[in-house]
């Protein structure tokens, strides 16, 4: 599936004024933890783009703005979990945590989206990969 709406634009400040009133919920990645947490990839749009930010919450409520784009185009499923996992690094978060315990990091998240159907798939084979190629 596409989202319609990469080519990634540097964004301006002035974009960003009335985002959170209008975003939709691209993506998320939740976390079996205390407070509880998630990442969230979220989207609006303005004229021919769409307006995008990584987003940490706690207990539903916004932490801290990972990073901001602008997409001019199409976004694949692809693309969204490569900028999604290069902003927020799901794999080398969870390795470190869990002291490369593979099961343990495997059963600490969710990952979900309305519009991408293997997004969890993805993120799951990303962290995978990741403990495979840093294996002691």
């Amino acid at each position: 599936m596409q989202l319609a709406f990469p080519k990634f634009v540097k964004y301006d400040d002035r974009d960003w004024l009335n985002q959170k009133f209008h975003e939709l919920e691209i993506a998320r990645i939740g976390f079996k933890s205390k407070p509880v947490k998630a990442i969230k990839l979220q989207a609006t749009s303005n004229c021919q783009n769409l307006l995008c930010r990584i987003a940490e919450e706690e207990d539903e409520r916004a932490v801290t703005v990972h990073d901001r784009i602008i997409v001019n185009g199409i976004m694949t499923d692809e693309e969204m979990t490569e900028y999604f996992l290069s902003t927020w690094p799901l794999a080398e978060i969870l390795y470190h945590i869990f002291n490369g315990n593979l099961y343990d990091s495997l059963s600490h998240f969710r990952a979900r989206s309305d519009y991408f159907s293997d997004f969890d798939k993805k993120c799951r084979e990303r962290v995978l990969k990741y403990f495979t190629d840093n294996k002691a």
